[in-house]
């Protein structure tokens, strides 16, 4: 594109790309908050969630079985069908279809439903967040679902609908935050 321009339009160009940089980035910048701010609604009985969500044998299971299903659909940002799925939109079609809760549709909105939980707390069920900072296209955040044993499924840019390590050098680096999407937080509708 910049060949096409003269060079007076080239460095207007380059110019305008130098400003705008920052603001593709605020997101990246901003801290998690500690209290939800989304809400989270349900679809099924309080008691059975309560129950779904402590036993965290049942909670896996019911993650594995999402997966099992969505396993190497390739990632397309603003995807949510089997032709292409965003990490988001993964996280949201997953709780919705398994727990029957109904989460906002973005990470950015998704960091701000359930409850902060330290990384050393974690338990299957909960999102974790990453801080990628590419700020291009969307806050340059990632989310996924922890399943255990330091491992979560999420939409992957590079491999699709996967599963990755915590103990990984990069997601460990561009570890941000966790959330806590349980019974506690769901609004009865």
């Amino acid at each position: 594109m910049l060949a096409r321009l003269p060079h007076f339009g080239k460095l207007s160009a380059l110019l305008a790309l130098a400003v705008l940089q920052p603001f593709w980035l605020v997101g990246c910048a901003s801290t998690p908050p500690k209290q939800a701010s989304y809400p989270v609604h349900h679809t099924q009985s309080y008691t059975k969630l309560k129950t779904d969500f402590a036993n965290t044998k049942a909670v896996r299971k019911k993650l594995l079985r999402e997966y099992s299903q969505w396993k190497q659909t390739p990632y397309r940002y603003g995807g949510r069908t089997k032709k292409g799925i965003d990490c988001s939109a993964f996280v949201q079609t997953t709780f919705k279809q398994q727990f029957g809760l109904i989460l906002p549709r973005t990470t950015k909105q998704q960091v701000k439903a359930g409850r902060y939980v330290p990384m050393s707390k974690l338990k299957p069920g909960d999102v974790v967040f990453f801080n990628i900072g590419l700020g291009v296209f969307d806050s340059g955040h990632h989310n996924g679902i922890y399943l255990g044993n330091h491992h979560f499924m999420h939409a992957s840019s590079s491999e699709g609908v996967t599963i990755s390590s915590l103990e990984n050098d990069f997601w460990r680096r561009h570890y941000w935050t966790a959330r806590r999407i349980g019974t506690s937080l769901a609004q009865k509708p």
